[in-house]
């Protein structure tokens, strides 16, 4: 995770950033963007939980004045459980595991275009997210470790915002 720390935290450097966590809290190891949502909320720092609706929340996010968005969601990426990915929203058609409609790619793109802001993902490979299932070890450890690196990388500025 030390690359993936480098990197967000040159991505977040300076500017007002929000996490926003998607996925289906029934569906096992989907629920790991609203687990690090929650999270992040429960200590006051900036993050949105939209469920598997992402695109009913882009008022919210437009009018929240960050410029940076990092969504986190389940991806299937092909990789081992639990492992992370930055991904632009143009990767995601490379992706097999999408099951918001709109894809997450065009909301993405749509704020990047409507808001003067940047997007990433930061995908993680689910083990499985059939209905009823809890989250995997693997992927539950992703969410903690997650949970840890953006609580350091978001600032006391941006907490007392939120």
């Amino acid at each position: 995770m030390s690359s993936l720390g480098t990197t967000l935290r040159r991505w977040m450097a300076r500017e007002a950033a929000l996490v926003v966590g998607v996925g289906n809290e029934l569906r096992g190891d989907d629920a790991v963007g609203a687990q690090v949502a929650k999270s992040l909320r429960n200590q006051g720092l900036p993050a949105v939980l939209v469920g598997d609706v992402p695109e009913a929340y882009t008022d919210v996010i437009r009018t929240s004045g960050c410029t940076r968005i990092l969504f986190v969601d389940a991806v299937d990426m092909g990789a081992e459980p639990g492992e992370t990915a930055l991904l632009e929203p143009d990767q995601l058609a490379d992706t097999r595991h999408d099951t918001h409609r709109p894809s997450l790619a065009l909301v993405m793109q749509y704020l990047e275009q409507t808001a003067n802001c940047d997007c990433l993902l930061l995908g993680v490979q689910p083990a499985q997210v059939a209905l009823g299932q809890p989250m995997s070890r693997e992927v539950r450890r992703s969410a903690e470790v997650l949970t840890e690196l953006l609580c350091r990388l978001l600032s006391k500025r941006q907490r007392a915002r939120w």
